[in-house]
């Protein structure tokens, strides 16, 4: 899910705040985490906009049963990468269709980084009537072939974040159940939101910390294909006053979230840790 974020707090905190997205989570469900997501954007070419979509959604959903976190949307959501594809060229012979399509991968800076040119073979009478099994077919031949390729560049982006250095500062946390998330995002988010902050440093801490993480999730319609999702983090003092707040929001396909949350859960603690280190060291004035 890519992530817009603001920081809400009595300082002087960057708006909005953008932490960089990728995965650290080989639990395959949707998306983000320091630069290793993929975000698959329209395919130029495709006879109606519905098979584009359609396509879009069966690629991410190829790549992340390959441990890759990824979404489909209209436009980018700075998960890290971008893959998009045009129709280069198609033949019918009989009932086949032959499709050779391109491949590109970019960056956040939008520097083209791989190209791949894959023939795909389906039904043509399947790929007129957009079935839903043509769809598939198309999908995963798509990803067999680019995964190869993209593996080692999210393999580093994993590898960096790993490597990266500890929070400097020591805080005893708790982080209750999220409030208002669908399918098991109310543990989930929990879980990663603990587990994220123990890898920075911190101390979970349930009967005395100095602050109480509290996240609340608010989903809505945002257009017919898409949900919009604002995903709020509290940071409350031992005092009961509010340090601040870290706000996510992104745009993500309808039904994406309601049932496991798997690596999307990681990704957005990720995305927010940072803010939550900011509130942190100022508030607390740890440093």
């Amino acid at each position: 899910m890519c992530i817009a974020t603001s920081i809400v707090a009595c300082g002087p905190f960057p708006q909005p705040f953008r932490p960089p997205p990728g995965q650290v989570s080989k639990n395959p469900l949707l998306q983000v985490v320091s630069g290793a997501g993929v975000t698959v954007l329209p395919v130029e070419g495709l006879a109606t906009t519905t098979m584009s979509r359609r396509l879009t959604v069966a690629v991410a959903q190829a790549l992340l049963e390959k441990d890759i976190v990824a979404v489909a949307t209209p436009v980018p959501t700075r998960l890290g990468y971008e893959l998009y594809g045009r129709i280069l060229n198609q033949t019918t012979e009989l009932d086949q269709l032959q499709l050779d399509m391109q491949w590109i991968l970019r960056d956040r800076e939008h520097h083209a980084i791989g190209s791949y040119v894959t023939p795909i073979h389906v039904s043509a009478f399947g790929f007129a009537a957009e079935e839903d099994a043509t769809v598939q077919s198309m999908a995963k031949e798509v990803v067999a072939v680019i995964t190869a390729s993209i593996q080692p560049q999210l393999e580093q982006a994993r590898q960096n974040l790993q490597h990266s250095p500890a929070s400097p500062i020591s805080v005893r946390f708790s982080v209750p159940p999220v409030q208002g998330a669908s399918g098991d995002g109310k543990v989930a988010l929990q879980l990663a939101m603990l587990r994220t902050l123990i890898d920075l440093g911190l101390k979970r801490d349930s009967e005395d910390p100095q602050a109480v993480v509290e996240g609340t999730v608010i989903i809505r319609p945002y257009d017919a294909y898409q949900q919009y999702v604002e995903i709020t983090w509290r940071i409350v003092g031992s005092d009961g006053n509010e340090l601040g707040i870290v706000r996510l929001e992104n745009v993500v396909p309808n039904g994406s979230l309601d049932g496991r949350w798997g690596a999307i859960a990681f990704a957005i603690a990720e995305a927010s840790s940072n803010g939550i280190l900011q509130v942190l060291e100022q508030k607390l004035q740890l440093l």
